[in-house]
Order: structure tokens, then C-alpha cells, then sequence
């Protein structure tokens, strides 16, 4: 397969009759354009450094900075024995090879692997479209690597700049919580907002540390800050499910997990908070719902030494023995009227089909095999 540019990075492409994904050589970084009742939607954040000279970030996340990737270890920068890897690890950093693809009248997948030998493991992931569906299934493989790392993926979204034009709704939940510190300091050049290591009991009216409240359900929910909260879901559930509905733009963003693999959703916003090179309060609207085993933000050391939910019983990270484990996430675009209230509940009607339940009583059938996330 021949590779081609795609907002300034070699991209491999893969397409059907309603989406067409590019997957980047460098980090494996997913993005995807639907068409969603003849609209094409893109609900993928991009970097807007993408046409800039990067080669100071080379070798980082950041170089591509898009759409979905997975990432081991889930986490900022750490240094343990001679090992000194970027955030999120070097798997979304580094150049992936296509190793197998296959097309069909129904079915069309390509296949790209990576092997670290920082971690002494390769990675396999695997993206697949089916015809007449506006979904993606992405699946992530890891052989070889021995010890104890929090994963998960990293999806990054794209929406409106106007405060609470976006809402937010998750599958039920344990606990909400703020993180125990920002991920950002003034003195860095970075602003957070949250009160730090508070448990969210209303996450409509959430503390800030200058004496207001905000509504995590409305994003963005400010504006001049970067910020960091995440849920911890219940592991017999069959599926745990997030949402981004944007009744401006006429769309609803959809992402199903298996709750046995990965046990988390970070939120991640980016709202203006960061003025250091390359963001320089020029990211907005950036939002990750991450979909991971991980404790909020912290590397590889601070999950492991220092983790108080862990010592509650929570999984914050997995324990690997040199076997293949596999990680799994579907997500999609549906379409929404300008009046939606958001998302009540996704259920399984069928090995074919979901339902998606909005809070004022409306019914949304679409085309997902959510099978796939056993």
C-alpha cells in the first residue's frame, strides 16, 4: 500500500462506502472522516503544528498529535534504569510498517506493527471499516512486554470553541474524580481549573480554584485553562460507553469499551491553558475521552509507588508476562437534530445494532458489532 500525505504526515489510508480513515506512519494515530446523511463529519482534533517545522518534538507523541492512539505506557514522560520514555511511551511515536491488509465487498482492514526494544515487545494494531457503517474498530495487541504499565487509548476530539456547545455523557459510573495535582503550573506556562483531588458528586457544578463552579457535562466548560478528571466504570458491565454530541454541528460522537480491559476514561481538555511552545494558547476546543487501566495522567513510577486507588481495589495498570494481550475500542458518528439534549443510555439490540437513547426520549438505531469487544 502506498502511503500519502495527510495533514503533513505519511498516512496509510482505508476506506468504505461511508468512512474513510488515515492512519499515520509515525505514531499509528487514527483519524477519520464520516459520512453521516450525505455530511461529511471529521470529529478528530489535529495539531495545529502540523505544517510547521516539528523536528524538536520528533520522537514525541506531539510530532503527530490526532484522532485516536494507543499508548504504553498511558502516562507523562518517565525515566526508570536506562529507559527514558516520552509521554505516552514510544509506541505513539514511532514509525509503524504495514504488515497485512484485506479488502472486501463488506470488510476492508490493514494491519501495522512495531516492535520496541525498549519494552522487549511488539505492538500490533488492527483497524477495520465495514461497509454501510460509520464506525471504526480498533484493535491493539502487546506481546512480549514483562512488568506491570498502565495502557489505554488516547481519542482526541475536535469540538466548538463556544462555552457548552458540546455535551458530555458517560455509561454509569463508580466514581468521578479530579486528579491529585495539574498537569500544568503557572510557572511552566500552563493553567488548570479544577480544585485538585476532589470527588465529582454533581458534575454539573464542579469547584474551580478561583471560587466558581463549572459543568463537566457542557464542554468546553472554560476557557484559558487545561484540565484533568477521570471516571472509574464498574468491570460487569458488557460494554462501557462515552459520548460527544454537537447538535450545532449535527452529530454525535460515540465510543464502547470492554470495562474487563480497560477500566477507565480519562477527560482531558484542552481549552487554551497551555502558552509553551508548540501550543502557545492556540489549542482549543481539544478534548480526549481517553479509554484506559491508568491513574489520571501520572507515568509509569507514580502509578506504580504512589496510587491510592490501586490500594482501594481499582486497577490503574495491567501486569504483563511476555503473553499477547489484547485491547479493543469501537467508536462512531451518528446523526443529530440542532435541538438534542444528549445521551441517556447505549444498549445492544442485536450482534448488528446498538441503540442510542437520548434524554428527551428519542431513539437513534445505527449498524455496530459491538461483539467485536469480547
Amino acid at each position: 500500500m502506498k502511503t500519502q500525505e495527510y495533514f503533513g504526515r505519511e498516512s496509510f489510508a482505508l476506506e468504505s462506502d461511508k468512512t474513510n480513515a488515515m492512519i499515520s506512519v509515525d505514531g499509528g494515530h487514527i483519524t477519520a472522516e464520516f459520512d453521516v446523511g450525505g455530511k461529511i463529519v471529521n470529529p478528530f482534533f489535529v495539531a495545529p503544528w502540523w505544517n510547521e517545522d516539528c523536528s524538536a518534538i520528533k520522537g514525541t507523541c506531539d510530532y503527530v498529535l490526532r484522532g485516536i492512539f494507543f499508548c504504553f505506557p498511558f502516562g507523562m514522560s518517565d525515566v526508570q534504569g536506562d529507559v527514558n520514555r516520552p509521554c505516552h511511551g514510544f509506541v505513539p511515536a514511532r514509525e509503524w510498517k504495514l504488515v497485512d491488509e484485506k479488502c472486501s465487498d463488506t470488510v476492508n482492514y490493514l494491519k501495522t506493527s512495531i516492535f520496541v526494544p525498549e519494552e522487549n515487545a511488539t505492538f500490533e494494531q488492527s483497524v477495520t471499516v465495514k461497509k454501510g457503517q460509520t464506525a471504526l474498530y480498533v484493535e491493539n495487541t502487546v506481546e512480549g512486554a514483562v512488568g506491570n504499565y498502565p495502557v489505554g487509548y488516547h481519542p482526541t476530539l475536535q469540538i466548538p470553541n463556544e462555552i457548552g456547545n458540546a455535551i458530555l455523557d458517560q455509561s454509569e459510573y463508580k466514581m468521578c474524580l479530579t486528579a491529585p495535582d495539574h498537569i500544568d503550573k503557572p510557572e511552566n506556562g500552563g493553567y488548570c481549573s479544577l480544585v485538585k483531588d476532589y470527588e465529582v458528586t454533581d458534575e454539573t457544578s464542579v469547584p474551580t480554584v478561583y471560587g466558581t463552579n463549572v459543568n463537566l457535562k457542557r464542554h468546553p466548560f472554560i476557557k484559558g485553562f487545561d484540565d484533568i478528571y477521570m471516571y472509574v466504570f464498574d468491570h460487569s458491565h458488557e460494554f462501557d460507553w462515552a459520548t460527544m454530541s454537537v447538535p450545532s454541528e449535527g452529530y454525535l460522537y460515540y465510543q464502547l469499551k470492554n470495562p474487563k480491559q480497560l477500566s477507565n476514561s480519562m477527560i482531558w481538555t484542552s481549552y487554551c491553558g497551555r502558552h509553551y511552545p508548540k501550543w502557545d494558547s492556540r489549542v482549543n476546543g481539544c478534548l480526549e475521552i481517553g479509554a484506559g487501566t491508568n491513574y489520571f495522567f501520572y507515568g509509569l513510577s507514580d502509578t506504580l509507588e504512589n496510587n491510592p486507588l490501586t490500594m482501594q481495589g481499582y486497577p490503574m495498570y495491567h501486569e504483563f508476562d511476555g503473553s499477547k494481550r489484547t485491547y479493543k475500542l469501537i467508536c462512531g458518528v451518528v446523526k443529530i437534530p440542532a435541538d438534542y439534549q444528549g445521551v441517556a443510555s447505549i444498549e445492544k439490540k442485536d450482534v448488528n445494532t446498538i441503540v442510542i437513547k437520548g434524554k428527551d426520549g428519542s431513539v437513534i438505531e445505527t449498524e455496530c458489532n459491538v461483539e467485536f469487544l469480547k
